[in-house]
């Protein structure tokens, strides 16, 4: 195993989708230098085959028009559910081709010609980006009735345990950092989908639903998550 692996080992999952190419990891030319825990194929996307993953990576055998239909509506169909860094692998893209998928939602483009250790570096530069490097083993927070662990990604409620999307995970980490504090729907889109997208209250409002749901919150009495009308969220709990 080269140096620089062992020195910073690998930490990303990856979920590979093969596009006009073989389905083979192992035709990765980066697969041999991670564990193979870590590399998995995936054959849909849905919040249950990606809420475990790092980044998504399609493996591109050609760039037909029908494979870049494909791209673009996996791309589409993932930032409306998530936010994962994304990343193309394979053949050399066009430069409008590049462009287009960026503002799609494409995060990098993986150059043939680039080594191993280039393009994992990348991945994980994207990774860290994106915050879902590995939380330290001791982070759980407690609201009431409720358990998250940022570790294992997991939220607990009344004792049934499920499992956080990326994007669920992020805003309440970004809650957990910022307790007490002001913050705008600006403020929490920015960090939760990123500085680059175009700013959509609709979606700070339906994922501020979705997370006083999961954590047994609610919008007409709340406890965890308080609004404060046309300014924005305060995050409180028995610490504050």
């Amino acid at each position: 195993m080269p140096a620089f692996i062992k020195n910073q080992p690998w930490v990303g999952k990856i979920g590979c989708i093969f596009l006009g190419a073989p389905v083979d990891l192992m035709s990765i030319s980066f697969a041999a230098e991670i564990p193979d825990e870590h590399l998995q194929v995936l054959t849909e996307i849905n919040s249950e085959s990606v809420h475990h993953l790092d980044i998504i990576l399609f493996v591109l055998g050609r760039a037909d028009q029908a494979i870049m239909d494909r791209l673009f509506a996996e791309l589409k169909l993932l930032r409306a559910q998530d936010t994962l860094p994304v990343a193309t692998y394979g053949i050399a893209l066009e430069g409008h081709e590049k462009v287009a998928l960026i503002n799609t939602g494409l995060n990098e483009c993986l150059s043939p010609n680039e080594t191993p250790r280039e393009m994992l570096a990348k991945m994980k530069a994207l990774i860290r980006r994106y915050g879902f490097e590995k939380a330290p083993a001791s982070e759980i927070m407690q609201l009431g009735d409720c358990v998250i662990d940022f570790t294992k990604h997991t939220i607990s409620l009344n004792g049934e345990t499920s499992n956080l999307s990326p994007i669920e995970y992020r805003l309440l980490k970004y809650f957990e950092k910022n307790k007490g504090a002001l913050l705008t729907q600006q403020q929490i889109f920015s960090h939760v989908w990123g500085v680059d997208k175009p700013f959509n209250s609709h979606y700070v409002v339906l994922y501020i639903g979705k997370i006083r749901k999961r954590i047994g919150d609610s919008a007409s009495n709340p406890q965890w998550i308080v609004s404060d009308k046309g300014l924005g969220y305060r995050f409180m709990d028995d610490s504050i």
